[in-house]
């Protein structure tokens, strides 16, 4: 049959192809054809098989035979290749050579052969009854010796071994050396065809490794995973992958097989010592048959960290032509030693480890990145969000410890004379450590860091000379330190420091510097925006103070009663046991809770006869007067909402907006009987004051009207003090906590330091 013209050169080479076929016949000793998209002959080393060839030349016997059936019966399932049997009971494989996944561009066809004894049985029946063919026995069994007899699974493993190189020959053929690679392994399988079945289970256990690195990134799985189908595949007695950590001079076990679980932990090995150091340095692949006579190694066999070693194989995990890491395999379980094919296929097996190991680690960054931008937004809303300092520090010291897997975390900031930075907030140290540890401007890392005002990272602290030590257990062990300081206006407040041990996660890097630099400003626009909002607040409540003071002027016969009520309401509050931050609200709303009558006449509130309508409804319009003056502030709103109801009644009687029972904020209820109790125990121009039991009757006689009842009820119980604090202004005053006090309103809105 004269042979076809090869028509994707530009693709695939017919050479590669054809070398690549012959060296398939010479390691499996099965012949094989290669075919066009319509199965016409392309090239044929060996002739078909005599019988077929027969069978062709009888047109009436010839249907069925492979070189008639065309391409439209195969099915390429799961295997990717199809094994078919034709009418007779001979079997042949055909491969598809495919490109972009599903376009084929031709086949390549194995011999026929026999699967089962049965077939073969059948076959040499068929052709005793064929009476156009008249072939006698001698002849039929001359035909039979040219026909192999093979296994299925033995048969689809060489087949599937064929489409394996011809995928990789697809794949590389613009690599020439990969191409004359492939193809010196397949001369390399001819020397050792006593050997290809194990080539077919090792190149399965290639696909095996493929299909683990591609299942997960979770990279201590697949190494573990991997490190134990390979020395299955090998039948090794040791497996171990090391890999430079947070000293690039030290290798170190990270998964093993067949090792005692304390030497995996123990051993390390520095660069260039041994034979995982030397490879490691050298960038090359080692392989000893007989470690006791190697000039270069033979006393690490005299020694206890070998492992009783024998023979040896060791190769270097390399990423972008930079070392990560070595694979080592110890002593083969049949006691034979290692030779060029077991290397080859363990560094085969190290490119594709290395690739997983780094697209891990390259995964590993990224999800890495989308926490820290995740943070830096959440810490963002939250300086946006509140003014709470210590909130703040607290959760800028939690997202260290968490985004850069810390042991150790802190923020320093300058005492009060700037002589000493000292540590305000941490995690990890013990507190007698913090007590102790103070820096000077320049002293240690931290000292050093607020002096220059530059960011510092420390990749082995044992090495830096500097580094501040104290003596607790933690100083014994080598860490990786970063610092960076917290500017304000051009000026260094403070620091902010993590810490981690080597052992654990390696050195910081630079990537981390960075990001702690981003947090430091953080901290630096936490502190900034707390202390201006400080003084903003000071000076805003200093002026309504202010206001409450003049009109506490304008009638001496109510001077000091913002001042008495508050007293008595904190009194009430504390017995209550509402929480500092309610206290400190209520303390406000009672000092400013009749602030809107700056706006009403003196003639009104001092009139000492009985007011008109509409002079009523003037002074019932100051709760609403009030709020109004101070709602411009945000955090003020539940002060205003305290004063706005403090006239209101516990039966809804009361105004501006007849709120009844639990609709009326506590605030109120507490400000609306101290200052009803005020009010009747203050001599007026009309009138004179009422004694406190008379007043304290009064009280209990409006219970459930006029006051919430169980206000009433601990008023009564804590009436002897709440006289004192009537009659007597400098309690009332104790009481309350000089102006000072504001800024503990908002809790942590005060200068930095004075909150530690």
């Amino acid at each position: 049959m004269a042979e076809k013209k090869w028509k994707h050169e530009k693709i695939i080479k017919l050479s590669d192809l054809k070398n690549l076929m012959l060296n398939f016949q010479l390691a499996t000793n099965i012949s094989v054809a290669l075919r066009d998209e319509s199965f016409g002959i392309i090239f044929a080393k060996q002739p078909p098989k005599k019988i077929c060839s027969l069978f062709l030349e009888h047109s009436s016997v010839a249907e069925g035979c492979c070189d008639t059936v065309g391409d439209s019966i195969f099915s390429f399932g799961v295997e990717g290749f199809s094994v078919i049997k034709c009418g007779r009971g001979l079997s042949f494989f055909v491969v598809p050579i495919k490109i972009e996944k599903s376009t084929i561009i031709g086949y390549i066809t194995g011999e026929a052969v026999f699967l089962t004894r049965e077939d073969k049985q059948a076959f040499l029946e068929k052709l005793q009854r064929n009476a156009e063919l008249k072939l006698n026995f001698d002849e039929i069994r001359d035909y039979l010796r040219d026909i192999e007899l093979i296994s299925l699974p033995n048969y689809k493993a060489k087949a599937n071994f064929l489409m394996t190189s011809v995928d990789m020959l697809i794949q590389n053929s613009t690599q020439k050396y990969e191409i004359e690679e492939a193809s010196s392994l397949l001369a390399d399988n001819y020397k050792l065809r006593s050997k290809a079945e194990e080539r077919v289970k090792r190149l399965t256990a290639l696909n095996k490794v493929s299909g683990i690195i591609n299942s997960t990134l979770e990279l201590q799985t697949l190494l573990k995973t991997t490190i134990v189908l390979i020395s299955e595949v090998m039948g090794v007695e040791i497996c171990s992958l090391m890999l430079l950590g947070g000293d690039p001079q030290t290798l170190k076990i990270v998964v093993a097989h067949g090792l005692d679980e304390t030497i995996i932990k123990s051993a390390k090995t520095k660069m260039g010592e041994g034979i995982a150091g030397y490879v490691a340095k050298t960038g090359k692949p080692l392989l000893i048959t007989d470690i006791s006579k190697d000039p270069d190694f033979s006393k690490y066999s005299k020694t206890g960290a070998d492992y009783k070693t024998k023979s040896v194989l060791s190769v270097p995990l390399i990423i972008k032509d930079k070392v990560i890491g070595v694979i080592n395999v110890n002593n083969k379980k049949n006691s034979e030693v290692f030779n060029d094919s077991d290397l080859q296929l363990l560094e085969t097996l190290a490119t594709q480890i290395a690739t997983a190991i780094e697209n891990a680690r390259l995964y590993t960054q990224k999800e890495q990145r989308l926490v820290e931008i995740t943070m830096l937004h959440n810490l963002g809303l939250a300086l946006n969000s509140s003014l709470d300092l210590k909130n703040i520090i607290a959760r800028i010291i939690e997202s260290m410890k968490s985004i850069f897997d810390a042991d150790m975390a802190s923020i320093m900031l300058w005492d009060e004379r700037r002589e000493r930075l000292r540590i305000i907030s941490h995690i990890g140290l013990p507190e007698q450590y913090v007590n102790e540890l103070t820096f000077a401007p320049g002293e240690g890392v931290a000292g050093a860091v607020a002096k220059k005002g530059k960011p510092r990272l420390i990749a082995n602290t044992f090495l830096e000379p500097s580094y501040k030590k104290h003596n607790v257990l933690h100083d014994e062990l080598p860490k990786s330190l970063i610092c960076s300081p917290i500017m304000v206006k051009n000026r260094v407040e403070g620091v902010i420091c993590c810490e981690r041990l080597l052992d654990k996660g390696g050195s910081f890097s630079e990537d981390n510097l960075n990001l702690l630099t981003t947090i430091s400003c953080h901290a630096a626009v936490a502190i900034e925006n707390s202390n201006l909002y400080n003084d903003l607040l000071r000076v805003y409540l200093e002026t309504v103070q202010s206001l409450a003071a003049a009109l506490d002027a304008k009638d001496s016969y109510t001077h000091g009663h913002s001042r008495r009520v508050t007293g008595l309401a904190l009194a009430l509050a504390r017995e209550i046991g509402m929480s500092e931050n309610e206290i400190n609200t209520l303390k406000h709303a009672a000092l400013l809770h009749d602030i809107g009558k700056i706006g009403i006449a003196e003639s009104i509130l001092q009139k000492p006869s009985s007011l008109t309508n509409d002079e009523f409804n003037c002074i019932k319009n100051h709760p609403i007067t009030g709020a109004r003056i101070l709602e411009s502030v945000e955090f003020l709103k539940s002060v205003c909402l305290q004063i706005k109801h403090h006239h209101e009644r516990f039966d809804g009687k009361g105004y501006p907006d007849n709120l009844k029972g639990d609709q009326i904020p506590l605030g109120s209820k507490i400000i609306a009987l101290a200052d009803t109790y005020d009010a009747m125990t203050s001599t007026r121009p009309y009138r004179k004051g009422l004694s406190h039991e008379v007043a304290l009757e009064e009280i209990k006689r409006c219970a459930g009207s006029q006051f919430d009842p169980e206000i009433v009820g601990i008023f009564v119980k804590i009436s002897d003090k709440c006289k004192k604090i009537s009659e007597d202004i400098e309690i009332a005053n104790d009481n309350i906590i000089n102006i000072s006090g504001i800024k503990s309103m908002v809790d942590g809105i005060i200068k930095p330091l004075s909150l530690f």
